[in-house]
C-alpha cells in the first residue's frame, strides 16, 4: 500500500477548495441577484399599474366635474377620453353608474349628473383607500 504524505494531501485538498469555492460563491450570488431583480421588476410593474389606475380614477373624476361645470369642447374631449378608460378600469359594479353619468353629461343634465357623480366619488374614494 502506497504511503501518502500528509502535507501533500492537505495541500491538494486546500488547492481544490481554493479553486472550487469562489465558483460556488459566484454561482450562488448570481442566483440570488437574479431572484432579487425579478422581485424588484415585479414590484415596479405592480407599482406602475397602481399609479396608472389611480391616475385614471383621479382624471376621470376631475374631467367629469369639469365637463359638468363647463360646457366647452376641450372639457368634453378630455371627459370622453377618460370615460373610455374608466369603463375599462373601474369595477364592474360601477359601470351602470358611469353610464348614467355619461348620459347625464351628454344630455347636459347637470343636477342629475352631479348627484350621481357625488355618489360615484364616494365609491372611488373607498377604492383609492384600499389601493
Amino acid at each position: 500500500m502506497p504511503k501518502l504524505d500528509l502535507t501533500v494531501t492537505i495541500s491538494v485538498i486546500l488547492a481544490l477548495c481554493a479553486t472550487i469555492t469562489p465558483s460556488i460563491t459566484t454561482f450562488l450570488n448570481n442566483r440570488h441577484q437574479l431572484k432579487m431583480k425579478k422581485l424588484e421588476l415585479e414590484l415596479q410593474e405592480k407599482k406602475e399599474l397602481l399609479f396608472y389606475r389611480r391616475e385614471v380614477y383621479e382624471n376621470y373624476l376631475k374631467y367629469t366635474m369639469r365637463c359638468i361645470h363647463r360646457d366647452d369642447n376641450e372639457s368634453a374631449h378630455l371627459y370622453d377620453e377618460y370615460y373610455a378608460l374608466a369603463l375599462i378600469y373601474f369595477p364592474s359594479e360601477l359601470t351602470p353608474v358611469l353610464m348614467d353619468i355619461n348620459q347625464c353629461v351628454t344630455t347636459r343634465n347637470g343636477f342629475q349628473s352631479l348627484d350621481a357623480f357625488n355618489e360615484l366619488s364616494k365609491n372611488i374614494r373607498g377604492i383609492l383607500k384600499t389601493m
